[in-house]
């Protein structure tokens, strides 16, 4: 019996290394990451774990900045290979669930907003948010989201102030000054459960189908 406990943790020790190097690939940046399976049932072809627990920090998810990832993914399907290389001993085979919480602060979102491929996301808040401002700060305190903007040939700020909202799982920006509502735009398979601010955090819930 000893045997067999030993061998099995031996396993679920490759399968963990395994899936840190998967996830590693889909990041440009990522560090601290604490991983922990639950529910292994292996086969031949393929293996599932029921659940799937991720902690990480200092993140670059297709140039997003994040600042703290919390995830659990569920039945999670995948091939394992001990014969080659650790880093390729686990593949993922197909769409899985996520429940995850995402933290960024201000500086990141900026950061975010920057990159070559999120230019056309800085565009909609410039045109709908800004008056076709410059985003120039990002502060996140006191429940709410304020935006310092400015034009490109002036000084003089420009400091607008929202609320965060979900509703049907859609992201809402309401203008505290006039009560509009702009609703921000999101991938059909990502559902908003709750936005909360703390401090200098953004704090988001998601849930989502993901395609390997």
């Amino acid at each position: 019996m000893n045997k067999s406990i030993s061998q099995e943790n031996a396993l679920t020790k490759v399968i963990k290394i395994g899936l840190i190097f998967w996830i590693k690939k889909q990041c440009k940046e990522i560090s601290q990451v604490n991983i922990d399976l639950k529910g292994l049932r292996l086969g031949i072809r393929k293996s599932i774990l029921s659940k799937v627990y991720l902690n990480a920090s200092s993140i670059n998810f297709k140039d997003i900045k994040i600042n703290e990832l919390t995830l659990e993914a569920t039945n999670l399907s995948f091939s394992l290979n001990i014969k080659g290389p650790i880093k390729n001993s686990v593949t993922i085979n197909k769409e899985f669930k996520i429940k995850a919480n995402i933290k960024l602060n201000g500086s990141q979102i900026i950061s975010t907003l920057k990159s070559k491929n999120w230019l056309w996301l800085n565009e909609w808040f410039k045109s709908n948010l800004l008056n076709g401002k410059e985003i120039s700060e990002i502060k996140i305190n006191n429940e709410k989201f304020i935006i310092s903007a400015s034009e490109q040939t002036q000084s003089k700020q420009e400091v607008k102030r929202y609320h965060i909202e979900t509703i049907g799982g859609n992201l809402y920006f309401k203008d505290i000054e006039n009560s509009i509502k702009y609703i921000f735009p999101i991938e059909e398979s990502i559902y908003i459960n709750k936005v909360t601010i703390n401090k200098d955090l953004i704090s988001i819930d998601i849930t989502s189908n993901v395609i390997s």
